[in-house]
C-alpha cells in the first residue's frame, strides 16, 4: 500500500481547512484541486496554490490594470481570473470598483506620462455611471472615433459629437453627472482595497490602488470637469452646426422630404 508523507506545514493547511468555512477562506486550496478524504489531492493543490500566489504577487500595478480592464471589457483574462480564484467574494467589488480605479489609472496616465487616452478614459466614465452595463456597448460604438483617442479631449469630444451624434447625447449626459459619482467611486476603490490587503497589504497592487485612491480629490476631479466642459461645448457647436445646416436646407429646398 502507498504511503503519503504529509509534512508539518501541510498539516497547518489540513488544520485551516476545518477551523473557517469554506468561502471564509482567503485562498481556498479545493479550487487547486484538493479533495477533503483524499489526502493524494493535498500536494498537487499546495503546490497549485503557491504558485498562483507567486504569480500574484509578481505582477505588477500596470499588469493589474491592464488585466482589469481586458477582463471588464471581454469577460477573460489571466490576472483577474487569477484574482477571483484566490480571492473569494472579490468578484463584486471588480465589477463595481474597478471602473473607478480604471478612470483614475488613466487619467493618471495622462497627467504623470503624457499617455492620453480619451477613449479609454470615457469608457471607464460610462462604467463608473452604470456600473459597467453601458461600457461594453459604449466601447464598441465609440468604435469610429477610437483613432482620436490621443488627441486633445476638445478634438475628441466633436469627433464624438460629429461621428455619433446620438450616442454623443448618451455620452454628455454621462460626463455631466459623474461628479457626483466621485464619493462613491471613492468608496468603491476602497471597498477593492479591503479586499487586496486582507492578503497583500504591502503588495504593489494595494499600494498601486491607495496612491490612485488619494489621487482622485487631487489630481481627477480637474480632468473630470475639462471633460464635461469640453463635451458640453462639442454639443452647444452641434446643435448650432445643425441648426445652420436646417436653415439653409430650408433656404435651398435641400430638406428631407
Amino acid at each position: 500500500m502507498k504511503r503519503f508523507v504529509i509534512t508539518e506545514e501541510e498539516k497547518k493547511h489540513i488544520m485551516g481547512l476545518y477551523e473557517q468555512p469554506d468561502s471564509k477562506m482567503p485562498f481556498q486550496i479545493e479550487k487547486f484541486g484538493y479533495k477533503q478524504g483524499d489526502p493524494s489531492t493535498l500536494g498537487p493543490a499546495l503546490e497549485k496554490q503557491t504558485n498562483a500566489i507567486k504569480e500574484l504577487t509578481s505582477i505588477t500595478f500596470p499588469q493589474f490594470m491592464e488585466g482589469l480592464r481586458e477582463f471588464l471589457t471581454s469577460g477573460t483574462g489571466f490576472i483577474t481570473q487569477l484574482l477571483l480564484e484566490v480571492l473569494p467574494g472579490i468578484g463584486p467589488a471588480i465589477n463595481v470598483g474597478a471602473w473607478s480605479v480604471l478612470t483614475v489609472y488613466d487619467i493618471n496616465l495622462g497627467i504623470n506620462e503624457n499617455k492620453w487616452n480619451w477613449f479609454n478614459i470615457i469608457i471607464d466614465i460610462i462604467g463608473v455611471v452604470t456600473t459597467g452595463l453601458g461600457a461594453k456597448i459604449a466601447k464598441t460604438s465609440l468604435a469610429p472615433v477610437a483613432k482620436y483617442a490621443g488627441q486633445s479631449i476638445e478634438v475628441f469630444a466633436k469627433s464624438v459629437s460629429k461621428n455619433t451624434p446620438k450616442l454623443f447625447q448618451y455620452v454628455l449626459k454621462i460626463v455631466k453627472s459623474i461628479k457626483s459619482f466621485i464619493t462613491n467611486m471613492s468608496k468603491n476603490i476602497k471597498t477593492l482595497m479591503d479586499y487586496i490587503g486582507k492578503k497583500f497589504k504591502n503588495g504593489v497592487i494595494y499600494k498601486g490602488l491607495y496612491k490612485m485612491n488619494i489621487s482622485l480629490a487631487v489630481s481627477v476631479v480637474p480632468v473630470l470637469t475639462k471633460i464635461e466642459s469640453s463635451f458640453v461645448h462639442a454639443g452647444e457647436h452641434y446643435v448650432k452646426h445643425e441648426a445652420g445646416h436646417g436653415l439653409a436646407a430650408s433656404v435651398t429646398g435641400g430638406g428631407h422630404h
